[in-house]
This record gives C-alpha cells, sequence and structure tokens, in this order.
C-alpha cells in the first residue's frame, strides 16, 4: 500500500500493514508524491534540506514542530529550504522501545499528510540492515546533486541534519574504552552539508567547536536552531504516560493517538 501526498492538496496517508509494505513505497525524494520547493526565488543564499533521523516511537508534536523552527532560522539567514524530511530509524538499530517498521512511518506519514514541505521518508526502514546516519545523508546528498546536475535545482542543495545538542557533543566524545564515538570521516561527511542544531540551555556551541577540528573547518554549516518555545515532551515521556493511562492529547498528533489505540501498540512489551 502507498502513501498518497500532493503538494496542493491534502490527502490521506493509506496505512502500512507489515515492514514489507515499507519497501513498497515511493520515494519521497523523487517519487510522484514529492513535496519538494524545487523553485529557487533569485537572491538566495543557498538551498537546503532538513533532515531528522530518529526513532519515532512514538512521533511526538516536538519532533515535528523542530523542522518548522529550523526552517524558520534557515530562512532568516537567506537559505531556501527544498523540503523536509523525518527519516525513522530501522527496527535492526537495536534500540529497545522501537515499534515495527511499518508502525512507525504510518504514525509519522499520517500526522504529515497535511503537511506541505515534509514527509515521511520510508527509505532507511526498506532497508535490509540499519544504515548510519553518515551513510543516510550520503543517499540524501546524492539524489539533490543529481536534481542539480540534471536542471531540476537551478543550485546545488545540501543535505543539513537536525539534531539536538547533544548530537553535536556527541561527535567528539569517545567511548568508554577512549575510542571515539564517531568516525572521522563520518562526521566530515555529515558536517560537511550542514547540521541544525537545537540549542539548550547552558550549550556553548563555539566551545564545542572548539574541541574538533573537522567541526573547526565547517563552522560555517553549523546552523544555532532556538526554538521560540521549549518544548521537552519526549517518546519516553509519551510511553510512560501510556502505561499511566494518561491522556496524550495535545502532546501526540490526533491521528498518532487513534493509531496507538487501534494498533493497542501501549500494550507492546517494550513500551512499558
Amino acid at each position: 500500500m502507498a502513501a498518497m501526498t500532493t503538494a496542493n492538496a491534502a490527502s490521506k496517508w493509506a496505512e502500512l500493514s507489515s515492514d514489507s509494505d515499507v519497501k513498497g513505497l515511493p520515494c519521497a525524494i523523487r517519487g510522484p508524491n514529492s513535496k519538494m520547493r524545487l523553485d529557487i526565488p533569485e537572491g538566495k543564499k543557498g538551498a537546503i534540506a532538513i533532515i531528522a533521523c530518529g526513532s519515532f516511537s512514538p512521533p511526538t508534536l516536538a519532533h515535528f514542530r523542530v523542522l518548522e523552527d529550523a526552517r524558520d532560522t534557515a530562512e532568516a539567514m537567506g537559505y531556501h529550504v527544498i523540503g523536509g524530511f523525518m527519516s525513522p530509524v530501522h527496527l535492526a538499530y537495536g534500540k529497545k522501545s522501537l515499534a515495527a517498521n511499518f508502525h512507525r512511518v504510518n504514525m509519522v506519514g499520517k500526522t504529515l499528510q497535511d503537511n506541505d514541505w515534509i514527509s515521511v521518508d520510508p527509505w532507511e526502514c526498506s532497508q535490509d540492515a540499519w544504515t548510519v546516519t553518515a551513510k543516510v545523508i550520503d543517499r540524501y546528498q546524492e539524489q539533490f546533486d543529481a536534481l542539480h546536475k540534471e536542471g531540476k535545482l537551478k543550485m546545488p542543495a545540501r543535505a543539513a541534519l537536525l539534531g539536538g545538542a547533544d548530537l553535536v557533543e556527541s561527535f567528539v566524545a569517545t567511548n568508554a574504552d577512549g575510542t571515539p564515538s564517531w568516525t572521522a570521516e563520518d562526521v566530515e561527511k555529515i558536517v560537511s552539508r550542514g547540521v541544525c542544531c537545537i540549542t539548550r540551555a547552558g550549550f556553548n556551541l563555539d566551545d564545542v567547536i572548539a574541541k574538533n577540528e573537522i567541526l573547526t573547518k565547517h563552522k560555517d554549516n553549523i546552523f544555532m536552531v532556538t526554538p521560540p518555545i521549549e518544548n521537552n515532551i519526549s517518546s519516553t515521556l509519551v510511553r510512560k504516560s501510556l502505561a499511566a493511562k494518561k491522556s496524550l492529547k495535545y502532546v501526540v498528533s490526533d491521528v498518532t493517538i487513534d493509531y496507538i489505540a487501534r494498533n493497542k501498540l501501549n500494550e507492546l512489551p517494550n513500551w512499558q
């Protein structure tokens, strides 16, 4: 079953019933239901797409809101945002709280069915295994480069990863055994394209950048996003509220509340 969206009219998401259905979805970038904004106005500093990778188990309203904040920030800086993409991570990532791939794609897709610029991207969940973030960004960049080469984008566009301050901090962090949390190659791939960093109280981006040669080299590609309304809603809190039988109204979308109830996701052992 495939999702249906159009740029000019609201269409409803056709629910998937299994992980195998995810593989049959069209490409969110080039497919017939693409929401890409390829017409770049004159005088723009550049073009970017905002990429949000995550668990989304379940997706909260905060997950969607920060993409809007990131777009506002990029546009205020003079960039044209060609699109936004939410890419649920593959179940094989191994995080204990992950619902099935198709459930998470459904919840994100249903919430975005009336959005005119953000799409759920099923690509990660349609693979046979987990894909590291740098390769996910590589895939986006390859698609955007091809669109520019074909003349469909009049200027190059960069794939900018959206993440919290903890993402940028992790670029310079080490594991318990002293090895880097990220390879230098992967950090280079991601930061050279762009990072939209959602700030938090007490976070000093300049201090983090100064600790790493790669971040310093690409510091102009790291955009600080300061949400005007602080929102600390997390999927963990949503699952705890479900377990306590509390209301999720205005915490997740209404379609997500309905989907969780119909599919009894609140009974999932890994959501308890």
